[in-house]
C-alpha cells in the first residue's frame, strides 16, 4: 500500500514541525501573527491611533482634512438647493411667531467669518455645514417640530460674512452689528449698562468671544423655550444626536420633576410622615413608577413665563449637557475613569483568555482547570491592542446603542455645543455680563454653576462633530489633523 496522503503532507512540512508539539507551536504563532497584522492594519486607518501619524505625513492629511471639507460644504449647499426660500418678510413673521410661542427648543448658530490663509473671509463654509445639520434635523425628526432655529451673526462686518449671507433666504437671523428679522434685538444693550452690543469696543479677541456669546444668549432668551441649544458655526450634529439627547433628557428630568411632584404632594398630606420617607421608598412606589412612565421626555420644572427673574437657586436639575469634548483629550491617561476603563478591558481579555483556554481543554478531552497563564496573557494581549487601537477608536463602539454613550460629569473646556435648559439662562446671562474679563467663556460658564452648585454633564463619545480647522482666535492651541478626519 502507498503511503496515506496526510502522512505525505506531515513529510513536507517536516522542517517547519519535525513533531506535533512544534506543530501545534507554530500554528499558534502563525495565528497570532495574523492577528497582530490585522490589529495593525485596523490601526494605520484610524485617527488617533498609535500608527496613524506614523504611517501619513502631516501634509498628506492636511489636504485630506480640507477635501473632507470641501465635500461637506459642497453636501450642504447641495441641501440648500431644494429647501424653500423666505422672503424678509416671512422670516419676520416666522421670528414674531415663535417670540409669541412655547417652544421645546430654541436654537442658536453664532457665526463669525473666517478667514484662511491664502484665500478670502467666508469660504471655509462651517456655518452652512451647520445649519444644514440643525435645519435637517428640524424639519425630520418629530422630537424638533417645536422648535426655533436661528442665526446669530456676530461679525464686525455682517454683510462680508458670505456665508452668512446665503443662510438669510432660508433662516432667521440677527446680526449684533447690523439688521435683524427677529423684534427687539437690533439695540439690545449689555445687561446692568445702557451700553449697546454694536458700540462695545474690544481689547483683545477674547473678550470679543465673551460679549459676542452673550449677546447671542440674550437674543436666545427672547423665546420662551425649556431648552436652548447654543452651538458655534463649526459644530455639526451626527446622525445619533436627537436619539441620545433625547434618552439623557429622560434620564435627567424625569425622576427629578417625579421626586418633585410627590414630594410637594406629601408634604401638603404631613410634613412629618414625608420626612420619613426614604429615597428609595420613594422610587418603589407605583406612583412614582407611573409618573415616570407617562411623562412626555422634555417636561421639566420651568420659570413661568414671561416673568424672568434671576434667582440663586434656578429650579433645574441640572446646568447644561455638553455635546463636545476635542478626542485629543480622549485618549488612555492617569485619571480614575481612563484606568477603570483599561482596568475593564484587561479584565474582558483576561476573561477571553480563559474561554479560549476552556475550549481549547474540551477540545483535548482533558480536564479543565483554570489558567493563570491564559488570564495574564489575554490581558496583556487586550491592553496592547487598545493602547495601540487608541481609547478614541474604541469609544466609537459606543455607538451600536443609545444605552451604550457614556453619560458623566462635564469638563470645564470647551463649549462648541450646550444645551442649557431655561430656569439657569437668567442667571448665566447674569454671571457673564458681570464676571472680569480674566479667562475663557467655557471656564466662566464652568464657573458660574459650580457657584450655583447645579452639575453639568458630557456624553462619550461625541455627539457633535468640530470641523473648525480654521479658529476664530489667535495663538490657540494646535490642534491636530486627526480630529477632523473622524467625521
Amino acid at each position: 500500500m502507498g503511503i496515506p496522503i496526510y502522512k505525505k503532507k506531515l513529510s513536507k512540512v517536516a522542517g517547519l514541525c519535525p513533531n506535533r508539539k512544534s506543530c501545534r507551536v507554530t500554528r499558534r504563532a502563525v495565528v497570532a501573527l495574523l492577528l497582530a497584522l490585522c490589529v495593525v492594519l485596523a490601526a494605520s486607518l484610524r485617527p488617533f491611533s498609535l500608527l496613524f501619524p506614523v504611517l501619513h505625513s502631516k501634509d498628506r492629511l492636511q489636504g485630506r482634512a480640507a477635501h473632507l471639507n470641501s465635500q461637506r460644504t459642497n453636501a450642504a449647499m447641495d441641501f440648500f438647493t431644494w429647501v424653500p426660500r423666505k422672503t424678509l418678510p416671512e422670516l419676520r413673521a416666522l421670528s414674531a411667531q415663535a417670540a409669541n410661542s412655547s417652544l421645546t427648543f430654541t436654537m442658536a448658530i453664532i457665526t463669525v467669518s473666517r478667514k484662511k490663509p491664502g484665500s478670502g473671509p467666508g469660504d471655509v463654509g462651517y456655518v452652512l455645514q451647520s445649519a444644514a445639520s440643525v435645519l435637517s434635523l428640524v424639519r425630520t425628526d418629530r422630537a424638533f417640530r417645536n422648535s426655533f432655529v436661528f442665526v446669530c451673526n456676530v461679525d464686525p462686518y455682517p454683510h462680508n460674512h458670505a456665508d452668512a449671507t446665503k443662510l438669510q433666504d432660508f433662516l432667521p437671523y440677527a446680526e449684533r452689528y447690523g439688521g435683524s428679522t427677529i423684534p427687539d434685538v437690533s439695540h439690545l444693550a449689555i445687561p446692568g449698562t445702557e451700553q449697546l452690543y454694536r458700540d462695545r469696543r474690544h481689547s483683545n479677541a477674547y473678550e470679543r468671544e465673551l460679549y459676542d456669546y452673550l449677546y447671542c444668549l440674550q437674543v436666545a432668551q427672547r423665546f420662551s423655550s425649556q431648552y436652548y441649544l447654543i452651538l458655534q458655526d463649526d459644530a455639526v450634529l451626527h446622525a445619533d444626536f436627537s436619539q441620545v439627547l433625547q434618552h439623557s433628557l429622560s434620564k435627567l428630568t424625569k425622576p427629578h420633576t417625579c421626586l418633585h411632584h410627590h414630594n410637594h404632594s406629601s408634604s401638603s398630606s404631613s410634613s412629618s410622615s414625608s420626612s420619613s420617607i426614604s429615597l428609595l421608598s420613594l422610587l418603589l412606589t407605583s406612583d412614582y413608577a407611573s409618573c415616570v412612565s407617562n411623562l412626555p421626555p422634555y417636561f421639566s420644572q420651568l420659570v413661568p413665563y414671561p416673568e424672568r427673574k434671576v434667582s440663586p437657586s434656578p429650579n433645574s436639575s441640572f446646568a447644561f449637557i455638553k455635546f463636545y469634548f476635542p478626542e485629543r483629550w480622549q485618549g488612555f491617561a492617569f485619571e480614575p475613569l481612563r484606568l477603570a476603563d483599561l482596568a475593564s478591558l484587561g479584565a474582558v481579555g483576561g476573561g477571553l483568555g480563559l474561554l479560549f483556554h476552556a475550549c481549547w481543554t474540551f477540545r483535548r478531552k482533558q480536564l479543565f482547570q483554570p489558567g493563570w497563564r491564559a488570564f495574564v496573557l489575554g490581558v496583556v494581549v487586550t491592553l496592547a491592542v487598545s493602547y495601540i487601537v487608541g481609547r478614541q477608536n474604541l469609544n466609537e463602539l459606543r455607538r451600536l446603542s443609545k444605552f451604550s454613550y457614556r453619560f458623566q460629569a462635564s469638563p470645564r473646556c470647551c463649549i462648541p455645543a450646550m444645551l442649557y435648559p431655561a430656569p439657569v439662562m437668567p442667571f448665566l446671562v447674569t454671571w457673564l455680563a458681570e464676571s472680569p474679563v480674566k479667562s475663557l467663556v467655557d471656564l466662566r460658564v464652568s464657573d458660574c454653576f459650580e457657584h450655583l452648585g447645579l452639575p453639568g454633564y458630557y456624553i462619550e463619545p461625541n455627539i457633535v462633530h468640530h470641523v473648525g480647522m480654521v479658529s476664530t482666535l489667535p495663538k490657540t492651541s494646535k490642534k491636530p489633523v486627526e480630529e477632523f478626519l473622524l467625521f
